[in-house]
C-alpha cells in the first residue's frame, strides 16, 4: 500500500527538517516547500494527501493559498502549525479551509494524532470525489445525449476521428457542448486511458500564458501534463501572434506525445484573413473541423436532455427520481436558450432544488418564465394525462409549430429548411409526414401567415 504523502508549508529550515523526521518515523513519505509558490509546485505534479501549513503566513498569503489548496488537491486536508484550537485567530483559519491546528513547538505524539485524522479524512473526500466522478463518467453531464440528427452526426464523426492522432478544432457559440464533444472524442479513442487536459487560452494574461502552455519556472505546462493523452486548448484565437508561433513550431516538430485539440467561439478563417491568427498554425490545429449547432436549432434534443440532466442530477446527490411536467417542457420550449445546453443544464439544477418530485413552471428560473406568453390550453388539459403521454402531446405540438414556422419563413423549400434546422433532408421529410405537413402548402402562400388551407397532406416533398 503506497504510503500517504505529505507536504510541509514552512519557512523555517530547522522545523522543516524536524517534521521530515516525524513523517518518515509515522509511515508518511514527506515533501517540504519554504513558500507557497514551491508548495503549489508540488501540489501540481505530485498526489498530496495531506498539508502541513504554517499559520505565521501573512493573512492574504495565507488565504491565497488556501483557496489555490482546495482548487488543486480537492480530497486532500490541511492542517495548521503554530496554533492551537483554544488560540485567538482559531476560528478564522479553520473558516479558511484547515482541518485542524497544531500548536508550535510541534509535539510529535499530539502531531501524529492529528496526522492520523487528517489522513481518515482525506480518504473519505478521495472516496466521495471518485465516486461523484464516477457517476459522471457513467451517465452523467460527459454523455453525448441527443436524438436529432445533429447528434447523430455528430457521434458518428467523433467515433470516425477517434482512432487516429489528428488534430481537431471545435466550433460553436458558448454552452453548445465543445468540451463535451472533445472529451467524448478523446474517451472513444486509444488514449482514453491517459489524461484529458484543458487550458482556455482566455483565462491567462499574456505574461503566463506561456508558461501554462510549454511550463517553466519548475513546472510543467498543459502540453506535458496531457502526455500520452489528450490537450483541449480552448479558446485558441485569443494566443499572442508570439505564442501562436511558438506552437505552431512545436506542433511542427513533434516535440509533444499528446493529441492536441482546440476550440473557438467564431470560425478562424477571417482572422487569418486580417493577420491576428496564424495560417500556418490553423491549418496544423484544425485536419479535421467540427461545428457545434446551438440549442435553439435542434430544440427536438431539448426534452431527452432536459430529463437526461434531471436523471443525473438525481444520481449524483442520491435523490429520489425528478419528473418534468408538460407544462414546464412547454415553457422550455419557448425559451430561446442563449446559453444553450449549458444554460438548460443550470436550469435544471436550479429547479432539482426547488421542485417536489416533479418540475413544474414556477420551479424554473424567472429569465425562463418570463417569455411565457399565455397559458396554453392544451398544455391544461395534458397535464390532466398520464405523465408520458402528456410528455407526448406537448413535444408533438411543439414539433408541429416549429415545423410550420420553418416551412412558413423558408416558403416551403425543405432542403433550406433542414439546412437551417441542422437536419438532413430525410431526417426532416420524416417529421413532416409524421405530423402531416405538406410543403406545397407554404410554396403557395402570398405573404406571411399559416398556409390557407387547414388540411394535413399525407405527404412531403
Amino acid at each position: 500500500m503506497a504510503r500517504p504523502r505529505v507536504l510541509v508549508v514552512e519557512s523555517d529550515a530547522t522545523v522543516r527538517a524536524s517534521l521530515e523526521i516525524l513523517i518518515q518515523e509515522a509511515g508518511g513519505d514527506y515533501r517540504g516547500a519554504a513558500d507557497t509558490d514551491g508548495a503549489c509546485r508540488i501540489l501540481e505534479t505530485e498526489p498530496i494527501q495531506v498539508a502541513l501549513v504554517d499559520t505565521g503566513l501573512r493573512p492574504d498569503t495565507f488565504g491565497t493559498f488556501m483557496d489555490r489548496f482546495r482548487k488543486l488537491r480537492p480530497a486532500a486536508v490541511a492542517v495548521g502549525l503554530g496554533h492551537g484550537l483554544g488560540d485567538p485567530g482559531a476560528d478564522r483559519l479553520l473558516e479558511m479551509g484547515l482541518f485542524d491546528l497544531a500548536p508550535k513547538p510541534v509535539d510529535g505524539q499530539h502531531l501524529a494524532l492529528v496526522a492520523k485524522r487528517a489522513m481518515e479524512q482525506s480518504r473519505i473526500l478521495d472516496s466521495y470525489h471518485r465516486l461523484r466522478d464516477g457517476v459522471r463518467g457513467r451517465s452523467g453531464y460527459q454523455r453525448l445525449v441527443g436524438r436529432s440528427s445533429f447528434m447523430e452526426n455528430l457521434r458518428g464523426t467523433l467515433e470516425r476521428l477517434a482512432p487516429g492522432d489528428g488534430t481537431v478544432i471545435f466550433y460553436g457559440p458558448v454552452g453548445s457542448g465543445r468540451e463535451l464533444a472533445a472529451r467524448y472524442l478523446h474517451s472513444s479513442s486509444d488514449r482514453r486511458e491517459n489524461p484529458f487536459a484543458i487550458l482556455d487560452c482566455s483565462a491567462f494574461p499574456v505574461e503566463t500564458i506561456a508558461v501554462e502552455l510549454f511550463g517553466g519556472e519548475g513546472r510543467e505546462g498543459v502540453l506535458a501534463a496531457g502526455r500520452n493523452g489528450s490537450v483541449l486548448l480552448e479558446e485558441v484565437g485569443r494566443l499572442t501572434p508570439g505564442i501562436q508561433s511558438r506552437l505552431a513550431n512545436t506542433l511542427e516538430n513533434g516535440e509533444i506525445d499528446c493529441r492536441v485539440l482546440a476550440s473557438s467561439l467564431t470560425d478562424l478563417r477571417p482572422a487569418v484573413q486580417n493577420g491576428a491568427f496564424m495560417e500556418e498554425l490553423l491549418d496544423r490545429l484544425s485536419l479535421a473541423t467540427v461545428v457545434m449547432e446551438p440549442l435553439i436549432r435542434r430544440m427536438e434534443d431539448l426534452p431527452v436532455l432536459a430529463s437526461h440532466f434531471l436523471d443525473t442530477i438525481c444520481q449524483i446527490n442520491d435523490l429520489p427520481p425528478i419528473n418534468l411536467s408538460a407544462a414546464a417542457l412547454e415553457v422550455l420550449g419557448r425559451h430561446h436558450w442563449p446559453g444553450n445546453i449549458r444554460e438548460l443544464r443550470n436550469a435544471m439544477e436550479q429547479a432539482a432544488i426547488l421542485a417536489s418530485g416533479t418540475v413544474q413552471p414556477e420551479d424554473l428560473p424567472a429569465r425562463i418564465r418570463e417569455q411565457e406568453q399565455s397559458v396554453n390550453p392544451d398544455v391544461v388539459a395534458a397535464a390532466l394525462d398520464p405523465f408520458r403521454a402528456a410528455k407526448r402531446k406537448v413535444v408533438d405540438a411543439f414539433e408541429e409549430r416549429y415545423l410550420s414556422e420553418l416551412l412558413n419563413r423558408k416558403r416551403g423549400n425543405v432542403t433550406a429548411a433542414a439546412e437551417q434546422a441542422g437536419m438532413l433532408r430525410s431526417a426532416l421529410q420524416r417529421l413532416l409526414r409524421k405530423h402531416g405537413i405538406n410543403s406545397a402548402d407554404f410554396r403557395r402562400m402570398r405573404g406571411p401567415g399559416r398556409p390557407a388551407t387547414a388540411e394535413k397532406k399525407l405527404s412531403a416533398d
